[in-house]
């Protein structure tokens, strides 16, 4: 009976083959899948992005990618790696000083003035300038705006109407000519003075 399964012409018909076809590639894709949520949060998104299609190309990348993690958790977290020169160094042959330091990693708190940490700095927000990097006592906007405010209260200037020349305003009172006062309104009709 197996072979005949495996044979699969004479006793499966053609629907039920399409059928089961469906189901296995279901059945595939349900492994993957809980093998990659099944695996640490770091490495199943590396593993989800490389998109393996069978079970064994998803266990795959996850060991390749977690020799990868571990080495370069070694690298970062070994002392003797990071600390001072050993006395072997200086025997080998041809050994240059500088060849030492060409190769390390440059890292963003080592450039950043007065050794401030970079995501320190980034997670700082103002509420004066909505800008990022800074906050409210530190904000150069507000200082300038408060010492423009206070330069323009020391000094009280005048109230000075703007004028502009290519102005439409029609000012009404200088249109009213000078005859007409108060004295010679016979009719008993309300004048506006003439206000220049």
């Amino acid at each position: 009976m197996l072979i005949q399964i495996i044979d699969g012409s004479k006793s499966i018909p053609k629907k039920k083959k399409s059928e089961l076809a469906g189901r296995i590639a279901a059945m595939q894709d349900l492994a993957v899948h809980h093998f990659v949520i099944g695996l640490k949060p770091q490495l199943s998104t590396i593993v989800r992005c490389r998109d393996p299609e069978t079970l064994n190309d998803a266990i795959n990348l996850a060991i390749s990618e977690e020799k990868i993690m571990e080495a370069s958790r070694k690298r970062y977290n070994n002392p003797q790696s990071q600390g001072p020169l050993n006395k072997n160094n200086y025997s080998r042959p041809n050994y240059q000083f500088r060849d030492r330091y060409q190769n390390k990693p440059t890292l963003a708190y080592e450039r950043t003035p007065n050794n401030v940490n970079l995501s320190s700095a980034q997670s700082l927000f103002c509420r004066y300038c909505k800008a990022k990097g800074h906050v409210i006592e530190n904000c150069r906007k507000r200082e300038f705006n408060n010492r423009r405010f206070q330069n323009t209260n020391q000094n009280p200037r005048t109230f000075q109407p703007r004028t502009n020349s290519s102005s439409n305003h029609v000012n009404f009172a200088d249109q009213i000519p000078d005859e007409i006062t108060d004295e010679n309104n016979e009719e008993g009709i309300d004048t506006v003075d003439h206000l220049n």
